[in-house]
């Protein structure tokens, strides 16, 4: 008797050239097969007792799936090797996350232009100020002491942490905002420290001119929610004034001076039947002509029911939708990228990049160690937590105080500790959820429906793409 895998997912699909194909994947280790019809059959079958019966399957079969983790000889056999592999990733991915320099957001300040419905800062849109160079420079420090751990890991080796600046609007045109801004950037590119920019864009034109592209800037992300009407009905100015035209204009100047551009679109089931019209206006302005142009979706989703009254769909839902959209429009396909959802990006990793995804111990930087600076001088974690004093984990001014237990009610929140995931097969794509909506809902499961976009991916694939199941 062997002992299935508790992460086994298996799911039949046709492909567009007419074959069925029968999929066993497991969704610890990565593994996939196509398997026979016979082997499908037993596994279902010996799924209510976990089971399988000698002589069910050939015994080189059975022998391959024991190599694969898909079968295991003993009952608790699977549960050991994984907490103890478990183990090994996160302090994989702790070493490697340090080693490649660490991740930090530097917050301008909460003040907005737009009044975007879905914002999850729009009720602290107007405090906390704004940052001042006296602020620069003690986040900076702050940055240094924390990378100094690693560098003595490294022998003395300085590496290079990644900063995120962001807000807010970032680019907002008061003198003292701008002048900061200019301090900040001339600070990291003397340290030479890489740095993006998260705007939205309505002051990237003024932007553009006055300042050069430099070197270690990765990108500058700036959002459109859909063609003019529908952006200009989500993402317009605080008095109601249209912005899609002025961020276009600095879309158009920022790829014209060398910035690296990245657009994104916030997307629900209320825009995405739009994206083709989208799609079209971007290639109709050339933009894709850029190297340094690039462009994706992703779905708006609520962590803290901090917008309770909006209409929250349902991302498998919504993945549905835009797959129906990419069928009939090949151009969004073109344009946009759509790896930000997880399910369908777990099985393009398997199918198309042939590198199936490392199980998965933590859900975001929130809990592995980013730092946030904000213009209050508070340290957070997560970006959505900002403005709140009550999910800081310690200060940064006059100089940087990390309260640990602040910082482990993040940190200790993972697929290992978490009670309701221990059962789940899809915890180690899933990683438990957003830390922030389970403080926000602490007696619900903070589940996303990851394996139902799993299946839809399956089949999507196996429709457009048969030659990737041989």
């Amino acid at each position: 008797m062997s002992f299935l895998s508790k992460y086994n997912h298996m799911v039949k699909v046709r492909t567009g050239d007419g074959r069925d194909v029968h999929l066993l994947n497991n969704l610890f280790s990565g593994a996939s097969d196509i398997i026979s019809e016979e082997a499908f059959a037993a596994f279902q079958g010996a799924e209510a007792t976990g089971t399988m019966d000698r002589g069910r399957l050939s015994e080189s079969a059975e022998d391959y799936l024991h190599e694969r983790g898909l079968l295991w000889a003993e009952p608790k056999a699977e549960e050991e090797f994984i907490r103890a592999a478990a183990r090994t990733y996160a302090d994989r991915d702790g070493i490697a996350a340090g080693i490649g320099g660490g991740q930090y957001g530097i917050i301008t300040s909460l003040h907005c232009n737009l009044a975007c419905p879905y914002c999850f800062q729009r009720t602290n849109a107007d405090i906390c100020g704004f940052f001042t160079p006296r602020l620069v420079d003690l986040a900076l420090k702050a940055i240094e002491t924390s990378e100094e751990p690693v560098a003595k890991q490294l022998n003395g080796k300085r590496t290079l942490p990644k900063i995120s600046i962001t807000g807010g609007e970032p680019l907002l045109p008061n003198r003292h905002n701008l002048e900061t801004l200019d301090y900040l950037i001339d600070q990291l590119v003397q340290r030479g420290w890489p740095f993006s920019i998260t705007s939205n864009g309505t002051e990237l034109e003024r932007f553009a001119a006055t300042r050069a592209n430099p070197d270690q800037c990765r990108n500058l992300q700036v959002t459109l929610d859909g063609p003019r009407t529908v952006h200009d009905g989500r993402r317009h100015y605080r008095g109601g004034k249209p912005s899609f035209d002025k961020i276009a204009a600095g879309v158009d100047a920022a790829l014209s001076s060398g910035w690296q551009i990245t657009l994104r679109v916030n997307l629900d089931l209320h825009n995405v039947i739009h994206l083709p019209e989208l799609a079209e206006f971007v290639e109709e302005r050339g933009w894709c002509a850029y190297e340094k142009f690039s462009a994706y979706v992703s779905p708006v989703t609520d962590h803290g029911a901090l917008n309770g009254e909006e209409d929250w769909s349902d991302e498998a839902d919504l993945l549905e939708t835009l797959l129906t959209v990419v069928d009939q429009a090949p151009q969004v396909r073109r344009v946009f990228s759509i790896q930000h959802f997880r399910g369908f990006n777990y099985v393009e990793h398997i199918l198309v990049k042939r590198t199936p995804r490392f199980p998965v111990i933590w859900r975001c930087e929130a809990v592995t160690g980013m730092y946030i600076f904000d213009p209050s001088g508070d340290v957070h974690v997560c970006l959505e937590a900002v403005g709140n004093p009550a999910w800081r984990i310690g200060r940064y001014d006059p100089e940087l105080s990390i309260d640990q237990t602040g910082f482990r009610r993040w940190s200790d929140r993972n697929v290992l500790s978490i009670d309701h995931c221990r059962d789940c097969k899809v915890r180690f794509v899933c990683a438990g959820g957003c830390t922030l909506e389970s403080f926000h809902k602490p007696n619900e499961k903070c589940c996303m429906p990851f394996l139902r976009e799993m299946e839809i991916a399956w089949h999507y694939f196996a429709k457009h793409s048969p030659e990737l199941f041989p």
